[in-house]
């Protein structure tokens, strides 16, 4: 169940990585594509600035020339001069001459008129260099008879001047939401706009900060606005571009990113999965565990068979990984895997030897430790037991290293003389599992042989003594000078038939499952507490039930 949670896990993290990677590029590319836009609009409103400039520029220029040096009549030789003027001029597409109240009589197009025409009224009146000057702004030219393009049209005393209708399509191509003029007395009016965003440069782009000038993003209403002040006159060059238009308008560029996205998070999918099954794997979970913080320690009881004193305890791991609490059994292969047993048993005896120092031991009491055959070889698990255990030890406590049967070489061997030499004891672990012969054993000189468990589990009481290795594990234990201890112990018969048969110890469920080192304490007390009430007996000690006993 838990390895289907966490192939779960990794692939919902392998996804997430994918998206993440895929987000990532998506925004990207969507910034460097407003970006672009955005360049490109302000070099659309820069350019439409300097356009407007100089139609302003020029047509004031022409028309002041045509005022100073034109007579207003419309005779040949006037309408030959606007003519000159207007070829001159790359800005005025065509001169009108202005008769009584303001109509047009004659124009450097059609002559003079059949009937003098009315003109709508101007726009804006501003003054200009002392003369009055009329802004009419997209308008329509208009003869009797017939309708000719709109344009903006600038008006001076005597004559008016129609902007040349190809360069007002020209600003527009420049994508401008609003032209505003500014008034001389405050505030400012549009005089070419799109209606549909008038709104928005209203509420978004107000007159006090038209004159200054505005380039950027605004993240609530998602939107790019522009302001830009004409140089030398009184517009302002105003756009509004929400983020969707600006997108909708890179159509192909968006499939391009998408398909780019589904790539990116496909790749970071197959490259994030392997690692992150790395990373929940048991191994990796184990390495970034290991500290003392991690690790709890256990004590299991070991117990004298004949009189069922509590005479020591083995000390055991358990591994925190979150919620979890992993067993030695997933723990110790991972451990092995990833190549990290000296650290393991650093960490383990530290937090032993902390967790040890508060608890009140009987003198003699044993403690037994375990080491990996890759510690004892490199000499570390000396060093961890003068630094960790020897305070133990100088206590009264005896301190007994465990080493397998199986795993024993002369490498080893050369290891555990040296540890017994600075006074520790030593047990031999699951005997009866490995091929070491009498004289390996006795050449080792163990304090102690641990049957494994695997005997005890076998034993049945009417053929214990012909059906199992025990009683020759025994002999071999009397002849090299070691005690037995038997693991693995559930039952009363087991106990009972183990002390029959010559074992000194006893350790297993029947006496007591690992429990921290305060539960050990208080277990300690308590069997103290009923072997003093019940004045326990040898003959009497296995007649108690299992539930009895404290698991």
């Amino acid at each position: 169940m838990l390895d289907h949670r966490r192939t779960a896990i990794s692939v919902a993290v392998a996804a997430t990585c994918g998206l993440l990677a895929a987000g990532v590029v998506a925004v990207g590319c969507i910034a460097v594509i407003l970006g672009y836009e955005q360049h490109r609009l302000e070099g659309g409103h820069a350019a439409a600035s300097d356009l407007i400039s100089k139609m302003a520029t020029s047509s004031m220029k022409a028309l002041r020339a045509a005022e100073s040096s034109v007579k207003p009549e419309c005779s040949e030789a006037t309408l030959i001069a606007l003519r000159r003027l207007a070829v001159a001029s790359d800005v005025i597409a065509e001169f009108g001459i202005r008769g009584p109240g303001d109509s047009l009589v004659c124009t450097t197009t059609e002559g003079e008129l059949e009937q003098p025409f009315k003109p709508e009224p101007e726009d804006v009146i501003v003054i200009r260099d002392g003369m009055v000057v009329g802004l009419a702004f997209n308008k329509p030219v208009i003869y009797p008879g017939w309708v000719r393009l709109r344009s903006t049209i600038v008006s001076t005393p005597h004559f008016t001047g129609v902007i040349h209708p190809a360069l007002m399509k020209q600003i527009r191509s420049y994508e401008l939401t609003s032209i505003r003029m500014l008034r001389p007395g405050g505030g400012s009016i549009p005089i070419l706009s799109n209606g549909a965003a008038l709104a928005w440069i209203e509420d978004l782009l107000p007159d006090s900060i038209t004159p200054d000038g505005f380039s950027g993003w605004l993240p609530e209403q998602r939107v790019l606005a522009i302001s830009r002040r004409v140089p030398g006159t009184e517009f302002v060059a105003q756009g509004i571009y929400p983020v969707s238009q600006l997108l909708l308008a890179n159509e192909a560029a968006l499939w391009a990113i998408s398909g780019l996205c589904v790539l990116v998070a496909t790749g970071a999918f197959s490259f994030s999965l392997p690692r992150a099954r790395r990373w929940f794997a048991l191994g990796s979970r184990v390495q970034r565990r290991l500290s003392p913080k991690a690790v709890v320690c256990m004590l299991q009881p070991i117990v004298r068979l004949d009189t069922g004193e509590v005479v020591g305890g083995e000390m055991l791991m358990r591994l925190k990984d979150g919620d979890q609490v992993l067993q030695p059994g997933d723990v110790i292969p991972a451990v092995l895997r990833a190549k990290a047993t000296d650290l393991f048993d650093s960490v383990v005896a530290e937090k032993a030897s902390a967790v040890l120092q508060g608890l009140e031991l009987p003198d003699r009491f044993k403690i037994a430790v375990n080491f990996f055959p890759e510690t004892l070889k490199s000499g570390l698990a000396r060093q961890l037991l003068a630094t960790y255990f020897r305070p133990l030890k100088d206590k009264g406590a005896v301190v007994a290293v465990e080493v397998i049967e199986e795993q024993m070489n002369h490498e080893i061997a050369d290891r555990i003389r040296e540890i017994e030499f600075d006074g520790y004891e030593v047990s031999l672990d699951d005997f009866g599992t490995g091929f070491s012969n009498l004289s390996s054993v006795k050449n080792l000189a163990p304090s102690y042989l641990k049957i494994d468990r695997s005997f005890v589990r076998d034993m049945v009481a009417e053929s214990a003594r012909r059906s199992t290795l025990i009683p020759e594990i025994i002999q071999i234990a009397r002849a090299v000078g070691a005690q037995v201890v038997a693991e693995g112990i559930e039952t009363a018969d087991q106990a009972r038939l183990l002390r029959d048969l010559g074992a000194e110890f006893g350790q297993g469920f029947f006496f007591g499952r690992p429990m921290t080192v305060g539960e050990f304490q208080d277990y300690l007390a308590d069997q103290l507490a009923r072997r003093q009430a019940a004045n326990v007996t040898p003959a009497l000690l296995f007649n108690v039930s299992p539930e009895g006993r404290r698991a």
